[in-house]
């Protein structure tokens, strides 16, 4: 899991949101691979585009767009 600037396991969906059910692990160590998952995933491209604003740029690499 990942939101923000924190990483962690949860041993089952949801995990400490209701008081005794489940664990939450802290992972910081993670936090940089799972967010560069997560804006690269299909989900996550138009997000990063958007929040690129101008910066964003469309290039031609071996004859397609990328």
């Amino acid at each position: 899991m990942v939101s923000g600037q924190f990483a962690w396991d949860e041993d089952i969906p949801g995990a400490e949101l209701v008081p005794g059910k489940g664990k939450a692990t802290p992972k910081p160590d993670l936090l940089n691979e799972r967010l560069i998952r997560l804006w690269s995933s299909p989900q996550g491209a138009p997000k990063a585009a958007a929040a690129a604003g101008a910066n964003a740029k469309v290039t031609m690499e071996g004859g397609k767009r990328s």
